[in-house]
């Protein structure tokens, strides 16, 4: 009972807090605090309310119907402003409008019904008439079938696609052959993995309907996902030269031209679309456009990508991309308009990732069975691999997914990667051998592959190494005691190894291998030179011999002669068979070169070619080891400092709401900022010192002090960059206030500095201006803007109007 208790309270709080924030205009937020709560308050009409009034003020239409749906269902007596009806007629669900349009004017009464909701009612009635006369079905029965078939549509919407399926199979039961019903069940069939079906659905309907752009565009995109392209860009051909006339099909037009990669088309259609005022933009409507232009390589993309970003966390992934100068996300040659949660429903995705999980405990056969089953079923799982090679950059992942699936789709994905460009070295080797061992390369087919910055050719079958080199070809007593030689190397026994080697090359001079292991032997002395005459005569008589080239190639290593190390081994390339011990040791030099340019990657690669052909090669398991303890040690600073960033992220948040006016004075700008913050701040400001043991109010006041002084502002805008000084005339030309987004365009924003202005004085000319207590930011109106406080602002203006402040540095040192 406690525990309920507790958990009550909890929910009313976060409701309290939730709708603070929607006050502020902050639903993201607002959606991040509530959602978790769904597993345990599912019931409560009230977090539905919010929850939908969130996802509309965010621009995600269909998730706010949903939410506004329950909480209608939980609570019919509840009134909802503004009403859930004008919603659904907005998104076209006239049967659920009319329902709850008569509530409203029950309520309201019709002497005192609102425009909107006459308009709305006019609408949604004007449609059942006509839905009436077209299927020939009374309307009392249409306005019955559409609420089946807006339930459909809602919960097609929410991914609950068994439920989609029984309320579109109800709609067709009272409507009979009605489209808009059928084109929701082939898409519920297509993503509850009954593809053929779904396909067959979507033919029906163009049968009766050739122009039908609902049914164009799910078999367009079915054909696409399956792998079926041409059939796909066939259907694009009929689809593209229609117009739509609302903006469901405009949507669907554009998810089909998205499908086929035509982001022309796309764009056009969306950017027509919002011109011609066909509905409110909705995110995804926002998010499809601003990847089209990203691939268009419009200069609008990164505007658009970044008012998505808090709203979207793929868009914020895409604009980081188009930031840097990439052409897509990972490796990606251009920006996909599908996440995985698009490709695929999240419960399949779970049940694919389990599937995995379990591999390793199945017998291999009922995997590949198992595998082979969901791919069947859900063909677009191809599309999935290739979004985790891809697009995530997790090559092991994705290549064995792909592999298991055995289709020639996944095949073509793997070849093109492994012969292409994109991506690092150890991936694109792992694919080319992942389908050497699937059969699909021959293992003595030379392959032109790019690697370590180069196009070289390259027999996959070197990697299917000989056990040992056909026999010595010396005489039987030149073998044996190079086997003696051998023997006491092992032993440690140096000098005797020595004696027997220098008899080995009296009897057979040609004898490469005694060279390489008096080499090896004089290195272990310390005798550098003669350890290198050693290998070099051995490279005399066999200038492919692995051994010596990898040994002088550390030697080169250990002079810091990186190219020179790497010229030694490139030789070897050449070679289509080794030694496992020679691929081994090829591999590990390789490996090292790799470490010293810092290429983490291509090391990785390296030291697991290494191990392919010695498993339990010790060198490279120790480099590798290293490796990953690297790696562990990076990823978990990373995650501290997106934790961090993310914290950091809120206490700005907080602080820009502080202030809601553009003109507040000094004393309430700084009033804003934490001890830390404002200790900062005096050391930039007070030139007499004595600021670090000051408490707050007392250094609150000493700092507002200070920046009254004109000795102080020149001092400041001396010390302040050009670029610095030019921003805060600019702020000061316009009144004292600028828009946040129109400062950072010009002079960029200090969002990506360290927060912390005690430790780490800010670099950008957003971050020293605020540092020095010359500008803040406030929340006017609802919108982010940057300003001088009151009182600077005339003399600075006069300062830097008069430029005085030059060479003033030297009257304040003592």
């Amino acid at each position: 009972m406690a525990q309920s208790f507790q958990s009550k309270q909890f929910l009313l709080s976060a409701l309290q807090e939730a709708q603070r924030l929607m006050d502020r205009d902050r639903p993201e937020e607002v959606i991040e605090l509530l959602e978790p709560l769904l597993s345990t308050h599912r019931k409560n009409a009230d977090l539905h309310i919010l929850l939908g009034s969130a996802h509309g003020m965010a621009g995600d239409f269909w998730q706010a119907a949903i939410h506004l749906q329950r909480a209608e269902h939980l609570d019919p007596a509840m009134e909802i402003r503004p009403p859930p009806a004008l919603l659904y007629t907005q998104l076209g669900l006239f049967g659920l409008a009319l329902q709850g349009l008569r509530k409203v004017r029950q309520r309201v009464g019709d002497n005192r019904t609102i425009d909107d909701v006459q308009l709305a009612t006019q609408l949604a009635e004007d449609y059942v008439a006509n839905v009436a006369k077209v299927m020939e079905v009374s309307r009392e029965k249409v306005q019955r079938g559409l609420v089946f078939f807006d339930l459909a549509s809602l919960a097609l919407h929410d991914e609950s696609f068994a439920r989609c399926l029984k309320f579109s199979r109800q709609a067709l039961k009272l409507l009979g052959d009605f489209s808009p019903a059928l084109n929701n069940l082939s898409t519920a069939l297509f993503y509850s993995g009954r593809p053929r079906q779904a396909l067959e659905t979507a033919r029906g309907v163009l049968e009766r309907e050739p122009e039908n752009v609902h049914a164009l565009a799910n078999l367009i995109r079915f054909l696409a996902w399956a792998g079926e392209e041409g059939e796909a860009r066939a259907y694009w051909e009929r689809l593209r030269g229609l117009k739509p006339i609302d903006q469901g099909q405009l949507m669907v037009m554009a998810e089909a031209a998205a499908a086929v990669e035509d982001d022309r088309a796309v764009y056009d259609l969306l950017e027509r679309g919002l011109e011609e005022g066909q509905g409110v933009a909705s995110l995804w409507m926002q998010s499809m456009l601003a990847v089209a232009a990203a691939n268009l390589g419009l200069g609008e993309a990164e505007k658009r990508l970044k008012s998505l970003a808090p709203k979207y966390e793929y868009a914020g992934d895409i604009l980081e991309a188009v930031r840097a100068g990439r052409p897509g996300l990972g490796w990606a040659s251009r920006f996909s308009y599908f996440s995985l949660n698009h490709v695929l429903p999240s419960k399949e995705l779970l049940a694919l990732f389990a599937l995995f999980e379990r591999k390793g405990g199945m017998e291999p056969g009922r995997f590949r069975r198992q595998l082979k089953q969901f791919a069947k079923r859900f063909p677009q799982v191809v599309m999935v691999g290739e979004k985790m090679l891809m697009e995530q950059q997790d090559p092991e992942a994705g290549i064995a997914l792909l592999v298991d699936i055995g289709t020639p789709e996944a095949y073509k994905i793997l070849r093109e990667f492994g012969l292409g460009r994109a991506g690092d070295d150890r991936a694109r080797l792992l694919a080319l051998m992942a389908l050497c061992e699937a059969g699909q390369i021959a293992a003595d087919e030379p392959v032109r592959v790019w690697l370590e910055g180069e196009w070289r050719e390259v027999v996959l079958g070197l990697y299917r190494l000989e056990e040992q080199e056909e026999g010595l070809p010396y005489a039987e007593r030149a073998i044996r005691l190079l086997e003696e030689a051998l023997e006491a190397l092992d032993e440690g026994n140096d000098d005797e190894a020595e004696r027997l080697l220098l008899e080995v090359v009296a009897l057979e001079p040609r004898a490469k291998e005694a060279y390489n292991n008096l080499g090896a032997i004089y290195a272990r002395r310390e005798e550098h030179e003669r350890a290198k005459e050693m290998m070099h005569k051995a490279l005399e008589i066999d200038p492919h011999y692995v051994m010596p080239r990898c040994n002088l190639a550390i030697y080169m290593l250990s002079e810091g002669d990186v190219d020179g190390a790497e010229q030694w081994i490139a030789p070897l390339w050449e070679r289509t068979t080794m030694r496992p011990i020679d691929m081994a040791l090829l591999s590990f030099v390789s490996a090292q070169i790799h470490w010293e340019r810092r290429e983490f990657d291509a090391v990785r690669a390296s030291l697991e070619m290494a191990l392919q052909a010695i498993p339990e090669y010790e060198p490279a398991m120790d480099l590798l080891e290293h490796l990953e303890g690297l790696e562990k040690i990076k990823s978990g600073m990373e995650r501290m400092l997106r934790e961090s960033r993310r914290r950091a992220g809120v206490k700005r948040r907080r602080l820009q709401d502080q202030l809601t006016s553009p003109d507040h004075s000094l004393e309430e700008c700084l009033s804003i900022y934490t001890k830390d913050a404002l200790t900062a701040i005096g050391r930039n400001v007070i030139l007499e010192g004595g600021w670090s043991t000051l408490r707050k109010a007392e250094l609150l006041r000493r700092i507002v002090l200070a920046l009254g002084e004109e000795r102080t502002l020149r001092w400041i805008l001396h010390g302040l960059e050009a670029e610095a000084r030019e921003a805060l005339a600019q702020v000061l030309a316009a009144g004292g206030s600028m828009a946040w987004e129109t400062f950072a365009a010009a002079w960029d924003h200090d969002l990506e500095e360290w927060r912390d202005w005690k430790y780490y004085p800010p670099g950008t000319v957003m971050g020293s201006l605020r540092s020095h207590g010359l500008m803040v930011e406030a929340t006017v109106d609802g919108e982010l803007v940057v300003m001088v406080p009151r009182e600077l602002r005339g003399p600075l203006r006069k300062l830097l109007e008069a430029g005085d402040f030059a060479n003033e540095q030297a009257l304040f040192i003592s």
